[in-house]
């Protein structure tokens, strides 16, 4: 696959000598940089392309998402506003915009852009599950329940979604339903390390002790490191020997929302070759290609 994708780069560099003034090209070795993991160059010849033609959505959309491969959201932001003041209906790049607003906690602004993913296709699972983050972290944990079930009733083994809807019910103090989404992660999942972490407090609230400390030892299994997991284990180890009343329990606090991932809407890889219709991928080689020989 790297050698492919440096003889993709080899290719476009030829193209770009031959073409100077041509945004295409700048724009799909843009594409192949990030491919690569270089979001610095990515954004380079992104720029440039977007200096030939500023008004090149796709080149904004995918140079506002190496914006944020870097921890740059504010100007992955300007990248999504320019993309949807060119094209309103522009649904990723509502759903990036949203994502990165997440990222922020900017939880009103996620909550609109994924209400304009879902204006535009009502089945969208990762619109539906980044509504319900959104709607968690603004305190309405009861919404925030209902739109998760429904992007887990049209994808069933999201453990995003599960891990935010059992946060949700933790939020409403509905530890055993909190819990059996934890579970239903873990099992897709079983080194999930936050889930676990979430499921041993669930478990504490509900002064399942034992539970507890098999889940906190499971992740100091997997991270010995983790200072967190130890000293939760040590408040569930104290509780197994004086188990005071409810009201007096020492616990420790759910860990936040996940932050959903890439999905139906086309985030995460989908930079779009110029032209191609929303949500739609850009394959990086014909049918049958392999990598090097």
């Amino acid at each position: 696959m790297v050698c492919r994708l440096a003889g993709a780069v080899g290719d476009f560099d030829i193209a770009i000598l031959l073409a100077p003034d041509d945004p295409d090209p700048h724009y799909d070795r843009g594409l192949i940089y990030a491919e690569m993991g270089d979001s610095l160059q990515a954004i380079d010849d992104l720029s440039k392309a977007l200096e030939l033609d500023p008004d090149f959505v796709e080149a904004h959309y995918s140079r506002g998402l190496a914006y944020r491969d870097l921890g740059e959201l504010d100007k992955a932001l300007d990248d999504f506003d320019a993309a949807i003041r060119i094209e309103p209906n522009y649904g990723i790049a509502h759903y990036a915009r949203g994502i990165t607003n997440l990222n922020r906690e900017a939880y009103d602004s996620a909550l609109d852009d994924f209400d304009a993913v879902i204006g535009l296709d009502p089945d969208n699972a990762p619109a539906l599950r980044g509504r319900g983050v959104a709607l968690g972290g603004m305190g309405r944990g009861e919404e925030a329940i209902k739109d998760l079930g429904r992007s887990l009733d049209i994808d069933p083994d999201s453990s995003e979604a599960l891990m935010a809807r059992g946060i949700a019910h933790a939020s409403l103090e509905q530890y055993n339903l909190a819990l059996a989404d934890y579970t239903r992660v873990l099992d897709l999942e079983p080194a999930n390390t936050r889930t676990l972490f979430n499921r041993g407090t669930a478990r504490m609230r509900l002064a399942r002790y034992e539970g507890a400390v098999d889940d906190f030892s499971a992740i100091i299994e997997i991270d010995p490191d983790n200072a967190g997991a130890h000293m939760a284990r040590g408040f569930a180890n104290t509780l197994l020997g004086d188990r005071p009343r409810p009201g007096q329990r020492r616990v420790v606090a759910e860990q936040g929302h996940p932050v959903p991932g890439p999905g139906r809407a086309g985030e995460g890889g989908a930079r779009l070759r110029r032209g191609h219709p929303p949500g739609s991928r850009r394959p990086l080689g014909s049918p049958g290609q392999t990598g090097c020989s």
